[in-house]
């Protein structure tokens, strides 16, 4: 589909600006099915929008907008504010010059304003209803004419027609003049009310309701059509590419509704609205799509920021129009615009391209992501890649063009790269002062906790963990109701009295260290309890640290074992929690209360590994609050704290949350903001350059394997360990209010997606490298080797490792031995046909025969590469998996006994389907001597001897040690297909 043409269309100077400051064009055609501007970053989003809203509002003083809410348009609002209010001022004269607007000033009040979408059902005095947004930075901040905006209020939608009416006895319906709270009591509105029969007389009132909404919806899509439709429309795009709220899957010609959010949207929302309880309860009513694109005259601008939007903005920017999508519904628009940050385009693939062609020099990590990418598009190794592989991506092409190296040495490099980085996520440091910091109290444990874990097991090591802010954004009232509820049943016990008489709830500064102890007892409580599956124990703990702070924030006394005041103190928060609404602003005491909740729950995640008060702290720093638009970080609130800590920690190594500036939520950036500005000054101050900083990500954002320098292992148990913590010690956010849209869990189940796409995407760059390495943890190779030691959790027996470790013969040292045990039983095609001569990957090849089986060790690994497989071997493949089905064996591959052997007959039938594939060996057979069972073989005067058990059936190998004289060698043995994960050994 293409735009449709406009006789008087007029192009945009602020748009013709920002693309002549930029290094792409307006738009790559025919990849890029719609205008696209690029800027800097989030500030520059919201200054180009403004200057943008301004020109149409310079040439549209009458005309109709519908503008976003949330945190995107932030910058937007303030730009649009300080231009209206400095617009006479020499310096934005120059800068309206500049962006082609007249020196005239935009007047805004005769604009008439059309609400995009609000919740339902909801309070237009909430201030988190969209409702009350648009009144308060749109209305007022912008200076609007409120007669002319037609506005989403729920508390009159729908009920403002509700005649008087009589029931069957002739008496008035009084239950019919209710309010909304009345009607949906707990905000849940059930749609299929539409279509069923109500079962109550509340039903009845609340299908009528809804018709009565559902007929307003169509009276508002009439009222926008009847202005001529939408002149200025601006919005964000969602995870799911929702444009307003229409979802995925949405109509393109869809009118204004009321309609129910997908999860990925629900899970969006859930900041604003509460949590995800609230949001699920809750519908929307929504402009349409087809709305949107009613006047094709519409300027219509999509604004995206941070790596986070790169997908669903690419899916916008270049398919073709598809309900898949919702924002290529605006292809047909001619002044429809995406405004994005670098971030947020970084996979639109012509502007990466022009970008390419800008550069002058090709560094290697440019190459690494080429390569890394090409590898995951075409699903191969980085030695397996090909020309044909190569051509398929125009970056990776151009990208290896310009760097003139030809593509097998750089994915070699490329390969080496990746595995020193590995190396060096298993490198322990020693004697070192570790000062841990996050922004939210589980983002070091979602980021990096298998580092951590290792770390902490050197003795020499000292560790500090502090979060910077105090997280009371994230404690839910419902949680907050169920900590109460310990607290009274806790205050009833003999314990809180003993625990009153020992002042274990004061924190006077007369009780010195035992004060400290006090608060170490709470975690040990909590954590006693999880380690006995004994709630009550766990209770109590949170319980004991409820209490204390209690007692400190709101000034309770327990000295005397009096509880009346902290009940009444505790009865007072519950009335408190019930009447507040999901996301309403807390009292100041509250957010502080809540807060101490979240430490808590560190200091438990953090007891769990032995590291507790004081080594851990709690900044709160003071740019954390409840407002959606936060205030930026200062010298004096917030970095002096981090640097005073690092003062006293005086650490070696200093982690911090890397996400960039609207990747992440806004919290981890201003984070970040503070930790660098307190580090620049503590170097300065001590004179230290010695200071490693550790930058890392988690579930929010992550990082692809070129833009780092170190690449953690991450085991099953480090995973189980993660997700044990993180379920047991953050019960805030076990049922994840605020989760990530990606899944429906908690974040520990995020984290843990997170690590296996990243593992896969390793795995398909390298092979299966963990599987070559199982066994060779910790050990020393020799550089000739070739290969590097790698923990490996994964069993892959019989014929099944072998064909793995065919296709991974490329990690071996030219010039080396391979010992292969085992190669008729189970059958191995692809390894055979890769040793066999007609292969050339060997010099020489033998096979030790034995009475069932063969042993084959092939001399002289040779540099040249791997060949495909022919297809009568790939045909004989399928043949061995349905032969290792058939044996008895197969069937007792999970287990722990060794199961029993396969028959002859199956060897004998591989060992003739080898012969039919002309694949032929030296054949050497071992010599019983008086040590056991020997295998001699006379290489360029060199003797390999070989040597298994005394058994006297050679038949039945086990072999047990393995001497090679003079030979670089690699021996691989898998003790037939029932017998386990294989062994790798070398020696020279």
């Amino acid at each position: 589909m293409t735009k449709r043409k406009l006789e008087d269309a007029v192009s945009s100077s602020v748009e013709a600006h920002l693309v002549s400051s930029s290094p792409y064009q307006a738009q790559y055609e025919p990849e890029e099915k719609i205008s696209t501007v690029v800027v800097e970053n989030f500030p520059m989003l919201g200054k180009a929008s403004a200057w943008r809203f301004l020109e149409w509002a310079q040439g549209n003083p009458e005309g109709v907008c519908s503008l976003p809410t949330g945190k995107t348009p932030e910058y937007f609002i303030k730009w649009v504010q300080r231009i209206l209010k400095e617009w006479n001022t020499a310096e934005m004269q120059a800068e309206a010059k500049k962006f082609g607007l007249s020196d005239r000033k935009p007047v805004l009040d005769k604009l008439t304003f059309v609400q995009i979408d609000e919740f339902y059902p909801i309070s237009p005095q909430q201030h988190n209803s969209f409702h009350y947004y648009v009144n308060e930075y749109y209305i007022k901040g912008f200076g609007l004419d409120p007669s002319r905006a037609l506005l989403m209020d729920c508390s009159k939608i729908g009920l403002d027609r509700v005649k008087e009416s009589f029931g069957p006895t002739g008496e008035p319906q009084d239950h019919l003049q209710m309010s909304m709270e009345d009607i949906w009591s707990d905000g849940r509105v059930d749609l299929t009310l539409r279509t069923r029969e109500p079962t109550s007389r509340l039903e009845r009132l609340q299908q009528r309701v809804l018709r009565q909404v559902d007929q307003w919806c169509a009276e508002y899509e009439g009222k926008i059509r009847a202005l001529g439709g939408i002149g200025f429309f601006m919005g964000g795009i969602g995870p799911d590419g929702h444009v307003a709220f229409n979802c995925q899957g949405c109509d393109h010609f869809s009118t204004t509704r009321l309609d129910e959010l997908n999860y990925p949207s629900q899970a969006a929302a859930a900041g604003d609205l509460g949590g995800i309880e609230a949001v699920r309860k809750r519908k929307v009513i929504t402009i349409g799509l087809g709305t949107v694109t009613f006047n094709p005259r519409c300027v219509a601008l999509i604004c995206a920021a941070g790596e986070a939007k790169a997908q669903v903005v690419k899916q916008a920017v270049e398919e073709d129009p598809h309900v898949n999508f919702p924002a290529t519904a605006l292809h047909k628009l001619p002044r429809a615009c995406f405004f994005l940050t670098s971030g947020a385009a970084k996979l639109l693939s012509r502007r990466q391209l022009a970008l390419l062609e800008t550069l002058k020099a090709i560094d290697d990590q440019l190459v690494e992501k080429a390569l890394v990418s090409l590898c995951c598009q075409r699903r191969k190794r980085l030695l397996d890649l090909t020309a044909t592989d190569l051509s398929a991506s125009p970056f990776a092409a151009e990208v290896l063009r310009k760097a003139g190296k030809p593509l097998k040495d750089c994915a070699e490099q490329v390969r080496k790269t990746l595995i020193q980085k590995i190396e060096r996520g298993c490198q322990v440091r020693e004697k070192c002062q570790f000062l841990h910091t996050e922004p939210h109290h589980d983002d070091i444990m979602l980021g990096y906790l298998p580092a951590v874990l290792r770390s902490t097991r050197v003795a020499s090591n000292q560790h500090h963990f502090v979060c910077a802010t105090s997280g009371f954004n994230s404690v839910s009232n419902k949680h907050m109701l169920m900590l109460l509820q310990r607290v009274e049943r806790f205050s009833q016990s003999p314990t809180f009295q003993r625990l009153c008489a020992e002042k274990y709830f004061s924190a006077d500064a007369a009780l010195g260290d035992a004060a400290l102890d006090f608060r170490r007892r709470d975690v040990w409580k909590f954590l006693d309890g999880i380690a006995a599956a004994d709630d009550e124990l766990r209770d109590e703990g949170a319980a004991r640290r409820l209490v204390f702070n209690l007692c400190q924030i709101f000034g309770e006394s327990l000295e005397k074992g009096d509880s009346s005041g902290l009940l009444q103190r505790v009865q007072g928060l519950k009335d408190y929690f019930h009447k507040q609404y999901a996301g309403q602003k807390d009292e100041k005491d509250v957010q502080t209360l809540k807060g101490s909740c979240r430490e808590f729950e560190a200091e438990c995640v953090w007891g769990y590994i032995g590291w507790q008060l004081p080594n851990i702290s709690h900044l709160r720093l003071g740019f954390y609050t409840a407002d959606i638009f936060a205030p930026e970080p200062t010298q004096q609130r917030d970095v002096l704290p981090v640097l005073k800590l690092l003062k006293n920690v005086q650490p070696d190594v200093v982690t911090v949350a890397l996400d960039p500036e609207a990747s992440g939520p806004d919290t981890h950036y201003k984070v970040l903001q503070a930790v660098t500005s307190a580090l620049q000054q503590h170097a300065e101050e001590t004179k230290r350059d010695d200071i490693t900083v550790w930058g890392y990500r988690n579930v929010w954002f992550r990082f692809e394997p070129h833009e780092v320098s170190t690449i953690i292992p991450v085991s099953l148990q480090t995973i189980s360990t993660l997700n044990h913590m993180f379920l047991n010690s953050f019960e805030s956010q076990r049922h994840a209010e605020f989760p990530a849209y990606e899944i429906q869990g908690p974040f520990c189940a995020m984290s843990q997606r997170v690590q296996v796409e990243q593992y896969d995407i390793i795995e398909t760059c390298l092979g299966r490298l963990a599987e070559l390495m199982d066994g060779m943890d910790g050990q020393e190779l020799p550089d000739s080797c070739g290969l590097r030691p790698a923990a490996g959790d994964k069993s892959f027996p019989g014929s099944e490792y072998h064909e793995d470790f065919a296709r991974a013969l490329g990690l071996l040292a030219p010039g080396c031995t391979l010992v292969v045990d085992g190669v008729l039983d189970p059958m191995a095609p692809e390894l055979m046909w890769r040793l066999a001569p007609q292969a050339g990957l060997f010099q020489e090849t033998f096979a030790v025969v034995t009475e069932d089986d063969w042993m084959m060790i092939a001399f002289g690994l040779t540099n040249r590469p791997l060949a495909p497989v022919p297809e009568e071997v790939a045909q004989l493949r399928f043949a061995a998996d349905e032969a290792k089905r058939r044996s008895s064996s197969w069937r007792y591959r999970d287990r722990l006994v060794v199961g029993p052997t396969t028959g002859r007959g199956e060897t004998e039938a591989s060992q003739r389907a080898y012969e039919r594939l002309g694949l032929c060996f030296s054949m050497v057979e071992p010599r019983l001597m008086e040590s056991g069972w020997h295998v001699e073989l006379t290489k360029e005067r060199r003797v390999l001897r070989m040597m298994h058990s005394k058994e006297k059936d050679p038949g039945h190998f086990r072999w047990y040690s393995c001497v090679l004289v003079g030979l670089d060698c690699y021996v691989f043995e898998t003790y037939k297909i029932y017998s386990g994960p294989p062994n790798l050994r070398s020696s020279t």
